[in-house]
C-alpha cells in the first residue's frame, strides 16, 4: 500500500512537470513572437523622439520618458496659467535678439 502511494506521487509530479515544461515552452514562444514588435515599437518611439528634439530622453526608459513628458507638461501648463505665453527658449531668443539690436 505504501509502494503504491509513493508510485503514484512519483506519476503525480512528473506529470506536473511535464505539465509546467510545455506550459514553459508555450511561454517562450509567445515571447519570441512579441520581442521583435517591442523592439520595433522602442525603435519608432526614439525616432519620434529624435525628430522632436528629445535626444537627451530617446535611450532612456519607457517610464523615464514618461516621468520626463510629465513633468514638462506640467511646466507648459503652469506657465499657462500663470499668464506666460512664451516657452523659455523662446523667451531667451528674444532677450538676445533684443540686446543684439540695441
Amino acid at each position: 500500500k505504501y509502494a503504491n502511494h509513493v508510485h503514484n506521487l512519483t506519476e503525480e509530479r512528473e506529470a506536473s512537470s511535464h505539465s509546467c515544461e510545455e506550459e514553459n515552452k508555450e511561454l517562450r514562444n509567445v515571447v519570441k513572437e512579441l520581442q521583435p514588435r517591442q523592439e520595433v515599437r522602442i525603435k519608432e518611439i526614439e525616432e519620434m523622439l529624435y525628430k522632436e528634439g528629445l535626444s537627451e530622453i530617446a535611450l532612456s526608459s519607457p517610464s523615464e520618458q514618461i516621468i520626463y513628458l510629465l513633468v514638462e507638461r506640467s511646466t507648459l501648463l503652469r506657465k499657462l496659467e500663470t499668464g506666460d505665453p512664451k516657452p523659455e527658449s523662446q523667451r531667451c531668443m528674444t532677450s538676445n535678439l533684443q540686446k543684439g539690436l540695441a
